[in-house]
């Protein structure tokens, strides 16, 4: 097992010029989690307001996707309001070093592979267990995935969607849960602890509509790959964007065939 998994302390090997390898907690980041509960809600409301107000004018009904489709727009306006805010907290160094970070993950392309493949693996068994329980209990789709298929009924959003999914989402899920919690509260709590955390929350945050609470394994096992290949890499969050991009890439796929068939 990794020295990540077996030392306490987690003593990572120090970068140059890395203001992120202080042992003193970047509170400032901490900014970035209110800030994503309201952009991601405050902006894409305030697109779709004009639209229902426009529909109250006319006495008209807009259609569902639509409607779904301005909210999409309005995901991706606040995720990189998002990520463009964390740039201005360090913009004096964050583009070199984020060049280094995926220049470094390079190395770490099989691990990032042998990572997917063993989730998907896992998650083909833990679907297969799935079907032993109650009927109550079972699911085909989570409802977090379901929500999801829904917005691909508008071929006009793929590319929205594709923006939004295998792009942005990778980059601001692994700042909130890799880098908030396992890097900067793990200086505070120990790097272990953080991993835990990271994961339960992240499993946690994706089934908040679940129907059944088996769905919670699901994206489990997606955090714990994404967790592991994070720690695996010395703490480098392009290794853990490169994987989640790498599955959110491959699930996006896979419904656009289906949509094409």
């Amino acid at each position: 097992m990794s020295d990540q998994f077996t030392n306490k302390e987690h003593i990572k090997q120090p970068l140059s010029n890395d203001p992120f390898d202080s042992t003193k907690i970047m509170k400032r980041d901490f900014w970035l989690i209110p800030l994503y509960i309201v952009l991601l809600n405050i902006v894409p409301f305030l697109l779709i307001l004009p639209v229902w107000m426009y529909e109250s004018s006319i006495h008209s009904h807009i259609s569902k996707t639509t409607q779904s489709f301005i909210l999409t727009i309005g995901t991706v306006l606040g995720e990189l309001i998002l990520l463009f805010i964390f740039y201005l907290m360090h913009r004096k160094y964050l583009i070199p070093l984020a060049l280094k970070r995926f220049s470094q993950a390079k190395k770490y392309i099989l691990i990032v592979i042998l990572a997917y493949i063993s989730m998907m693996v896992v998650t083909a068994g833990y679907d297969a267990l799935m079907r032993l329980l109650p009927k109550a209990y079972q699911f085909t789709e989570t409802q977090n995935q379901m929500l999801i298929l829904k917005m691909f009924d508008n071929p006009m959003a793929w590319p929205v969607l594709f923006i939004d999914i295998v792009i942005l989402t990778p980059f601001v899920e692994e700042l909130l849960f890799r880098h908030l919690i396992i890097h900067e509260l793990g200086k505070k709590i120990g790097f272990i602890t953080g991993a835990v955390i990271s994961a339960l929350v992240f499993a946690f945050v994706h089934v908040m509509s679940a129907h059944s609470p088996f769905e919670y394994g699901v994206y489990l096992i997606m955090a714990i790959a994404l967790v592991y290949v994070y720690m695996k890499s010395g703490e480098n969050l392009a290794v853990s964007i490169s994987l989640h991009m790498l599955i959110n890439l491959i699930g996006f796929i896979s419904i656009i065939v289906q949509y094409l068939n």
